[in-house]
């Protein structure tokens, strides 16, 4: 009876439990679309608690996983099925999400503009994902960030697009480029000087259509009704490109209008054949004459030369220069008939020795000192001699000046003297030196002068030392006009007298570039007076690499090609120019000869900007004296010397005068104490035999005034 209640008791103690149940209680949606990523958890109650471990068993469909947490889940709805030990069981759904799918499309580009620039861009925009704020990266060169990029060249960039669960999404770009642009251009000549030549310019690359801008002015092409002369093409693409190319319309001589052409070379002749043998080399710079005219052409870099004649007879000779001796042809010259059957004439050639001793030179030209700006010397050195040769280079300046920087760093700054130390300078060598300085920010400064030296040795030994020292004198001023000419010596009063013995006159002509963009070619013209012996032409240096030619009767033509001049506002010291050369007057003028000059500058493609006209009368000293203007002059004679030296005075009026003698470095040699003089022409002798050979320099103060004198002892 005990055993029955005992089973009744348990069969209601089954009864008893509760209903299962099944809730999904976390779930995890996919990351990103198209992931496997989701999860989902499960929790069962009720039913019977009795087993080992868990009471429950699970079964996720349709993945068919089975446990209590699964993860890897695509999008999608799951049920859960939870089971107890007794096979009693209860389900529940879970609908795992995916976020829209993510894209990254590249909504517009722009190409490079020009070939070789970087001005390309792209923008890309993203959609889908998280949406709200997306990251973006671009495989450029600058890894930019943003959602649109600048700067790209051509090529190839991916972007990529991240949204805030870190989905990622691509896109790619092309950015092209126009093909380069190019401009090569064709000419026929002008013709008896007709104006007849023509000017066709032959484009590829770039974007069309093309604008072209002559520079004479003209905008078409091709180009007809042209005179010889120089010519430059602008060209612009649609897109802004630009691309420059220059052609030269020669002057054909032609038997119907009555004009010839000689050509020739002059040419180094080392082992005086008489013939230009593979290196014997051509030389630059030698002087044509033909006569009557007289004519002039000058070598070019090859040692070529051209004279474009009227039809006549000539004599053609090579104008004699120091340390180059004419060998070939024996006679000196050549005789040259040009007429309608012999219009062109060939191989007028000179052969030349070159002077085996030593020989080198140093020319210095300055710019314009302002106060608060800076200021510039420039030195040119060039050697003729056989050998290569060692030295030092040095300059001197006045102490009231701080040193900034130079284009070669001196090897060492002495107080006011800077050293450059040179080796194997060759023969026909040139170098070139700029020093830059700073003006004191001080308004009493205007009018004073700044002196400066420069000095090239080794002195002893050389053939013509006088030429180893260069010096300029430069008065600080507030304004003044950057593209201007200058004569030295000025002379006297608004017509600049001068004597027939000033036979020297020192120009220099100065440039600026004062527009809004770097200037890539300077052309100057000086055309000579015929008061000026052009065969006397020496001495022509410049601020920075140029060449210079000489034609028909006296047109000096400096050629600066990609010179590169920035313009003054980008970099004010760097945006001047300076030509200086020596010329002398002509013998056979006469009192009340007038000699002007002046110049015409050209920056690129803009009209010339034509210099002011320095003026010299040529007068007789008593003219010089009557003149109130004028104020005191000294002469020191003879010079060079051996040592002893006469100095004449004239003085406008009474006034004490003191005489020193520096040598280069500044050190007074001596000095003679202040003496008055009375007005009207004073001589003192000076003997100064007993020190070294070498250069000198000379300061005579009188009252206020000073006057620096070169002086050389031999």
């Amino acid at each position: 009876m005990r055993y029955l209640v005992l089973i009744i008791t348990f069969i209601f103690s089954l009864n008893s439990f509760s209903q299962v149940t099944a809730i999904v209680t976390a779930y995890t949606d996919v990351i990103c679309n198209g992931d496997c990523n989701g999860t989902a958890t499960v929790t069962g109650n009720g039913g019977s608690p009795y087993s080992f471990g868990d009471p429950y068993t699970y079964i996720w469909t349709p993945s068919g996983q089975t446990t209590q947490s699964v993860t890897g889940l695509c999008a999608g709805t799951y049920m859960v099925t939870v089971t107890d030990s007794l096979g009693v069981s209860a389900q529940d759904t879970v609908v795992i999400s995916q976020y829209p799918v993510l894209t990254a499309a590249i909504t517009s580009s722009i190409d490079v503009s020009c070939f070789g620039m970087c001005d390309g861009s792209a923008s890309v925009l993203a959609s889908g994902g998280t949406g709200g704020n997306y990251m973006y990266t671009w495989d450029d060169p600058f890894l930019q960030l943003t959602q649109t990029v600048t700067g790209l060249c051509a090529g190839v960039y991916q972007v990529i697009a991240i949204d805030t669960n870190g989905c990622l999404a691509t896109d790619t770009i092309v950015i092209s480029e126009p093909p380069l642009l190019t401009v090569s251009i064709t000419t026929t000549d002008d013709t008896c000087g007709l104006c007849v030549g023509t000017a066709d310019a032959i484009v590829s690359g770039g974007s069309t259509p093309y604008t072209y801008v002559w520079s004479q002015g003209s905008t078409g092409n091709p180009m007809g009704g042209l005179c010889a002369g120089n010519y430059t093409l602008l060209l612009l693409d649609v897109n802004g490109c630009v691309v420059q190319d220059g052609a030269t319309i020669n002057f054909a001589p032609a038997s119907s209008c009555g004009w010839g052409m000689i050509n020739g070379k002059v040419y180094k002749d080392d082992n005086a054949n008489c013939n230009q043998d593979t290196l014997e080399i051509g030389l630059a710079n030698v002087m044509i004459q033909a006569t009557p005219g007289p004519y002039f052409a000058s070598t070019d870099v090859n040692g070529d030369y051209t004279l474009i004649l009227p039809f006549g007879n000539y004599t053609v000779t090579q104008v004699a220069q120091p340390f180059y001796h004419e060998i070939c042809p024996v006679s000196g010259s050549y005789s040259v008939i040009l007429d309608t059957i012999n219009n062109t004439i060939n191989n007028n050639d000179f052969g030349d020795t070159i002077t085996s001793a030593q020989e080198i030179s140093i020319s210095l030209i300055s710019g314009t000192p302002r106060p608060w700006f800076s200021f510039s010397y420039y030195i040119s050195y060039t050697s003729i001699s056989s050998s290569p040769t060692n030295g030092t280079v040095y300059l001197v300046v006045d102490d009231t000046l701080t040193y900034q920087y130079a284009s070669v760093t001196p090897d060492l700054i002495s107080g006011d003297t800077l050293f450059w130390n040179y080796t194997n300078l060759q023969q026909f060598e040139n170098r070139n030196i700029s020093a830059t300085f700073l003006v004191p920010g001080q308004v009493g400064l205007l009018g004073d002068s700044l002196q400066a030296c420069a000095e090239i040795t080794p002195i002893v030994g050389d053939v013509n030392p006088s030429n180893n020292t260069s010096c300029v004198s430069d008065e600080i001023v507030g304004s003044y006009d950057p593209n201007d000419k200058q004569v030295t010596p000025t002379g006297v009063g608004p017509t600049g007298d001068i004597l027939l013995s000033d036979t020297q006159l020192n120009y220099k002509i100065r440039f600026q570039n004062s527009g809004t963009f770097l200037a890539t070619n300077v052309v100057v013209v000086d055309t000579l007076t015929a008061n000026l012996d052009v065969t006397s032409l020496r001495d022509v240096v410049a601020s920075h690499p140029f060449v210079y030619s000489v034609d028909g009767q006296g047109v000096l033509t400096f050629t600066f090609n990609n010179i590169m001049l920035p313009d003054s506002n980008t970099d004010e010291p760097g945006s001047h120019g300076m030509i200086q050369f020596v010329i002398d007057q002509n013998s056979s003028n006469v009192i009340g000869t007038v000699i002007e000059n002046k110049a015409e500058i050209y920056f690129d493609f803009n009209p010339a900007i034509v210099t002011n006209t320095v003026v010299n009368t040529i007068v007789t000293i008593t003219d010089i004296s009557e003149n109130e203007e004028f104020g005191n002059t000294v002469n020191v004679y003879p010079n060079p010397s051996n040592g002893q030296f006469s100095i004449t005075l004239d003085l406008e009026k009474s006034a004490d005068v003191t005489v020193k003698v520096f040598d280069l470095l500044g050190k007074t040699i001596l000095e003679i104490p202040q003496q008055q003089m009375k007005a009207g022409t004073n001589q003192t002798e000076l003997n100064i035999s007993s020190i070294e050979t070498g250069v000198y320099f000379m300061n005579i103060q009188i009252g206020n005034q000073q006057h620096s004198k070169k002086i050389v002892i031999q």
